[in-house]
């Protein structure tokens, strides 16, 4: 099943993530078919937030986007956390994006509701 990328009446993407605290590096690991979630990498600790601020910092860098833009919405003190993402029109431009950390086509790894 492709990783969903669902955006809120609001208009904010949110999508799922799978985080390593304590990694060797800070890394976005590529997308593939079979993944339901970005996994990302990280060194900082799970130590009063520093590795919710890796994880934004690491995913800002890869989709090309500014820090400010994403923000933990769930999960603040899980592994599993859904990503809140604000400022994308729409799902073609968030495609070119996300195309950056995808290792298949992006169409086939990414499923856009809106």
């Amino acid at each position: 099943m492709p990783v969903l990328i669902r955006r809120t009446k609001q208009g904010t993407w949110l999508f799922p993530v799978v985080v390593t605290p304590k990694s060797h590096a800070d890394e976005v690991v590529p997308v593939v078919a079979n993944d339901e979630a970005i996994a990302v990498k990280v060194r900082a600790l799970p130590d009063k937030g520093a590795a919710n601020q890796a994880v934004i910092a690491v995913l800002a860098k890869a989709l090309k986007l500014p820090k400010t833009s994403l923000s933990v919405a769930h999960g603040a003190t899980s592994r599993q956390k859904q990503i809140a993402l604000e400022g994308i029109a729409d799902a073609a431009q968030l495609l070119s994006h996300f195309s950056a950390i995808a290792a298949a086509p992006p169409e086939t790894v990414f499923l856009f509701r809106e």
